[in-house]
């Protein structure tokens, strides 16, 4: 089709005219300017000092927003977040323990789909933070670090025993005891334990942590989700296992609840071994700064298939957030851009929780162990986490104190949880 000259200047116009308003329209129009934002932060266990970086990071992209962090002790921080959200005066964003989901998810935002969808979550994350902080179909929380439980040991104590390597297994650890444990031949009072295990959080730090591990290792079946009941009818082997450390007439003896606190006869040399997170390292070199200490691999009945214990916070949002949109923004900038997580590691002295640091860091001397670990950290649907702990304490108690049966101590504690769980 030919054009006449008239036809062509007439088109040349009508583009002329629509480019004209298109560039009026560009230059008229303002950028947006991102919303001043101010962000309450509470957290536990780190101090300003070591979040810092996290916020300098964050603020060179963002610097309309204004962050404001309080730390509290981790003794009263759950109680002062249900009592500030009960008036209404609760922080945007706060640490979240990967145990919380069941009792304090109505208090939190779940993430944007868009955002953070579950399958995204489960590519950036271990395994077991899905089970703690999304409920299949919403994430609620992100975590920024995996703590799990190990064995620590004091190394002067295994030199002087003739011990060049610490155990790898339950197995290898039972054949340790004799040559470790000093007892008194006269009144049979322990005077050095190998191991702090067998006893009730009374005297042993995670006493119920180590236990629930124990009982998965052994294959013991917990809930994941509200809808199932616990059940500890198979667990009468690992119950035993457990409390046949602090049996006197066991040829493994090697705890007392009257030998005192797990942490304070470690630190004092009473203890080779203890079982405990990555956290507790500085504590005990706090305590006695000449500890010789090293940390091992986890003990397992199965190296080919290694089950482990988690213990660590996440990030959520407050469902009383005046500005949630920033502080999605912002938990995602700290737990999933890789330079903003790395500083906080470094910082911190944590372990990763983004798979991609943990192959980055997994043969790190300091945080290598734990590191590995978080991958095979397995968790369970918990509806109170401290009641949870007490329920097993009070029946390991029973147990080594012959005051019930360990079929009778299983029973009692089912039925507590179970009935706690339905008055919930």
């Amino acid at each position: 089709m030919h054009l006449t000259k008239q036809q062509f200047f007439i088109i040349i116009g009508v583009v002329a005219i629509i480019l004209i308003v298109i560039l009026a329209l560009t230059v008229g129009r303002k950028t947006p300017q991102p919303q001043a934002a101010t962000l309450t932060f509470w957290g536990v266990g780190d101090d300003g000092k070591i979040l810092q970086p996290v916020f300098d990071l964050y603020q060179q992209s963002h610097p309309e927003v204004t962050i404001e962090y309080t730390e509290f002790d981790e003794s009263n921080y759950e109680n002062s977040l249900i009592n500030a959200f009960a008036s209404n005066k609760g922080p945007d964003i706060f640490m979240f323990h990967r145990s919380w989901l069941p009792k304090h998810k109505d208090k939190i935002f779940a993430l944007s789909k868009t955002k953070i969808p579950l399958t995204k979550f489960q590519q950036l994350f271990p395994d077991v933070a899905a089970e703690d902080f999304s409920d299949g179909e919403n994430v609620y929380a992100l975590p920024i670090y995996i703590d799990t439980l190990s064995l620590i040991y004091n190394k002067d104590i295994f030199n002087s025993s003739a011990v060049a390597m610490p155990p790898k297994t339950w197995d290898e650890f039972k054949i340790l005891i004799p040559k470790i444990r000093k007892i008194d031949n006269r009144t049979g009072a322990i005077l050095r334990a190998a191991g702090a295990i067998g006893g009730t959080q009374n005297s042993i730090h995670n006493a119920s942590d180590i236990l629930d591990l124990i009982m998965m290792q052994f294959g013991v079946s917990f809930p994941k989700s509200a809808a199932e009941k616990v059940s500890l009818r198979d667990a009468e082997e690992a119950l035993n296992f457990y409390t046949d450390f602090a049996n006197a007439s066991s040829l493994f003896y090697t705890w007392d609840d009257k030998f005192g606190d797990s942490l304070e006869v470690f630190s004092n040399g009473k203890t080779a071994i203890i079982f405990d997170y990555q956290s507790i390292i500085k504590n005990l070199k706090e305590k006695n700064p000449y500890l010789n200490i090293k940390s091992s691999p986890m003990l397992q009945f199965d190296l080919d298939n290694p089950i482990n214990y988690p213990n660590y916070w996440g990030l959520a949002i407050s469902n009383k957030s005046r500005n949630p949109i920033a502080a999605q923004d912002f938990i995602l900038a700290f737990t999933t851009d890789e330079k903003i997580a790395e500083a906080y590691l470094k910082s911190s002295g944590h372990p990763p929780a983004l798979r991609s640091l943990i192959a980055r860091y997994q043969n790190d001397p300091d945080l290598g162990i734990f590191t590995k670990q978080a991958l095979s950290a397995r968790s369970w649907y918990q509806i109170d986490y401290n009641f949870i702990n007490q329920t097993f304490s009070d029946m390991i108690e029973s147990v080594i104190m012959n005051r019930s049966s360990i079929k009778d101590a299983l029973e009692i504690a089912q039925n507590k949880i179970n009935s706690f769980s339905i008055s919930q």
